[in-house]
């Protein structure tokens, strides 16, 4: 028997301070809005009431249905990654068998023109993807008493032989357990935006997750990138960390650092934080970003992509057995300063930008041999590493140098060009002049520039 619309709405009353997490209305603005005076014989009243959600529940297997006809859409760009561990998906299915307390799902419901109903997910996604889960035969239910399992679905996989399914009876039982939601109509994306965020307060989201949650022209210049280069969760097949917001917050630091340079070099030293409040901030206001600077950062992007795909120069980001997220963030940099920013004539080809970008992963695992963090010490290092290349004359002869280094041309891709001691002042760029300099090796194919200058006799 279907629960009365009464019984819902308490029920809704009760199951909406028990979500994912607990619901604490907050500002959705780090100051308070300025006060107004008001009038002694005015009646106070609320503003920007949301329409009163609907409490509702569909069995399970309607649910399991709409997410596989793309009705129900788990993933809008605020929301996270599915982050729940497979023994905590297999709870979840305990609990809605035995009938129970799961908190209630959260949707955003939109009517298409042709009538259907359209949801977006605004909490509740992991439990959405273990029920998903479980009727597709990826994850079993556990009997809590015996710890045996049993399937849902054959998947017929190899070791389907050994699955035990459950019986009929049962599947029809669960198909049939009634899940409760909540459902908010003609919401804008900022109102659903406000509802996670809300929703997330006690959740103990990672900064990187939060910062998708924010809605701006320059977030929504981030996610097209993001688009366009991770589409499937890695950047060509680079080793590195994409999962729980991570991605975002890298390009976004990318960006910001960019912007910095671009808008002015010389101020980019001192190093310019990147701490979760000053890239929340620089991603909430300034407005839209320039044109012509958005033309140079795809380009930059674009730039790192061929690098990276091509085996001629992606040897420098398998170097390590991952690529950390600072990493990222400034071998980006340097495409940009070394490779994008200067006159065509003056750019480092993509052999020494992939030499450098070899260099400078070895140089900050020799300055911090514990670990490489996003933090602003390790940040300090690799600006000054960047702006060191550019600040190299021609003309000056080679002195002692920081660390061995080493440069390939696509020739002598093997070839040990040059290799410098230790120094604590700074480091050197190979030129013409130097003792070290392979005469076997043209010049212009890593330095056009220097390549024009006279030798010194």
């Amino acid at each position: 028997m279907s629960p009365s619309d009464s019984e819902l709405s308490d029920m809704y009353d009760q199951l909406i301070e028990d979500s994912d997490s607990e619901i604490v209305p907050v500002s959705t603005s780090t100051r308070a809005p300025p006060k107004k005076k008001a009038s002694q014989d005015q009646e106070y009243k609320l503003q920007k009431v949301l329409k009163p959600p609907r409490a509702t529940t569909y069995a399970a297997k309607a649910l399991y249905d709409q997410i596989h006809n793309a009705s129900i859409d788990l993933s809008p760009e605020y929301q996270r990654d599915v982050v729940w561990n497979e023994n905590k998906q297999i709870n979840l299915i305990d609990s809605i068998c035995r009938n129970f307390y799961v908190p209630p799902i959260i949707f955003a419901v939109t009517v298409e023109r042709d009538g259907t109903e359209r949801r977006v997910c605004i909490d509740g996604k992991q439990r959405l993807t273990s029920i998903r889960r479980f009727m597709d035969g990826l994850i079993p239910f556990r009997d809590s008493f015996t710890g045996q399992k049993f399937w849902f679905k054959d998947t017929e996989t190899a070791s389907a032989r050994e699955k035990k399914l459950l019986p009929e009876s049962v599947r029809k039982i669960f198909s049939n357990r009634q899940i409760v939601c909540v459902e908010y109509v003609e919401l804008t994306h900022a109102e659903e935006r406000d509802i996670f965020k809300r929703v997330q307060q006690g959740e103990a989201l990672r900064p990187d997750e939060k910062l998708g949650i924010v809605s701006t022209s320059r977030t929504a210049f981030i996610r097209e990138l993001l688009q366009l280069h991770v589409p499937e969760g890695s950047f060509g097949k680079i080793p590195w960390t994409t999962t729980r917001g991570t991605d975002f917050s890298v390009f976004a630091r990318a960006v910001y650092c960019i912007e910095t340079w671009f808008s002015s070099p010389a101020n980019v030293n001192p190093y310019t934080s990147l701490t979760f409040k000053t890239l929340e901030a620089w991603l909430a206001g300034g407005g839209e970003l320039p044109r012509k600077f958005q033309a140079q950062v795809r380009e930059t992007f674009e730039l790192l992509m061929k690098l990276a795909t091509n085996q001629k120069y992606s040897e420098p980001f398998y170097k390590y057995k991952k690529v950390a997220p600072v990493e990222m963030v400034f071998i980006a940099l340097l495409i940009f300063v070394h490779g994008v920013l200067p006159s065509p004539e003056s750019r480092l080809s993509k052999q020494a930008l992939s030499a450098q970008i070899s260099e400078m992963r070895v140089f900050v695992r020799q300055e911090f041999p514990d670990r490489v963090r996003m933090n602003d010490h390790i940040g300090k290092k690799l600006v000054e590493y960047i702006k060191d290349i550019e600040r190299k004359p021609a003309s000056t002869p080679q002195g002692p140098a920081k660390f061995k280094r080493k440069w390939e041309d696509s020739t002598a891709s093997a070839e040990q060009l040059l290799a410098s001691k230790h120094s604590s002042s700074r480091r050197k760029l190979l030129t013409p002049e130097s003792p070290t300099f392979s005469t076997a090796l043209e010049p212009s194919t890593l330095y056009p520039k220097i390549a024009s200058s006279p030798r010194q006799k």
